[in-house]
């Protein structure tokens, strides 16, 4: 469904028909679609970047974007490889800069990623998309992962997410978008639920109230329930 709501947006902007709006839910959509896609990458490869015997763990920047490229190929239809920033779309100008940013944190913690002889090295799908976040933000667009049991400040819901968090919690499935004003500027705002899969149960599960790997408290999550959401901002041009 969301494949679909990408093309549909994209399309009526391409062809010039896009409704106020339009070409901005389409980018806030695919924004989210690509940072879930990257956080699939990234758990997918934890137990290697956690390995304390081995030093070099192979996961570049090359690595990393062969493998989202096919996530997000099958999430959104757009192919990270084939852009290179200087497209007329701006839906596909968002995407070339968050994947941009991706590859940047990657590289940048290739000194973290492969420090041999420790465990747990405080790179883990939410950090990870966290500094994510903090690059994009430099392109005006915002994207936070947030949750109503948030583990660092930085990830705390706002009045808006808190809402929709609890309307997940009670059974909404779908994903969420709406224009509002957020301290004097148009926005278009959508968020994303994220759920509990197999892989986050080591830290995030049972029995609640253990330490995990990084210390902090177990909450008790069953897989298939709502950990999160990721929550997008993209200024409404007028």
């Amino acid at each position: 469904m969301k494949k679909i709501a990408i093309f549909l947006a994209a399309a009526a902007l391409f062809s010039g028909i896009a409704f106020a709006g339009e070409k901005e839910e389409a980018i806030a959509v695919a924004v989210a679609d690509y940072l879930l896609s990257a956080r699939d990458v990234l758990s997918n490869n934890q137990i290697l970047i956690n390995d304390a015997s081995k030093g070099d763990k192979g996961f570049t920047p090359d690595v990393y974007e062969k493998q989202v490229q096919v996530r997000f190929l099958a999430a959104a239809g757009i192919d990270v490889k084939s852009l290179t920033g200087k497209e007329n779309e701006e839906l596909h100008k968002a995407i070339y800069k968050i994947h941009a940013a991706a590859k940047e944190v990657i590289a940048e913690a290739q000194a973290q990623i492969n420090e041999k002889g420790k465990g747990f090295k405080w790179f883990n799908p939410a950090v990870f998309g966290r500094r994510v976040g903090e690059k994009l933000q430099a392109s005006g667009i915002t994207v936070k992962q947030t949750s109503l049991k948030y583990r660092n400040d930085k990830n705390k819901p706002d009045e808006f997410e808190s809402g929709m968090l609890k309307k997940f919690e009670a059974g909404k499935k779908d994903a969420h978008f709406e224009e509002a004003v957020v301290n004097g500027t148009k926005m278009a705002r959508y968020i994303l639920p994220v759920h509990v899969y197999k892989g986050c149960l080591s830290c995030h599960g049972d029995p609640i109230g253990e330490k995990d790997i990084s210390g902090y408290a177990k909450e008790g999550y069953k897989e298939g329930q709502i950990r999160g959401a990721i929550s997008v901002m993209v200024p409404i041009k007028q």
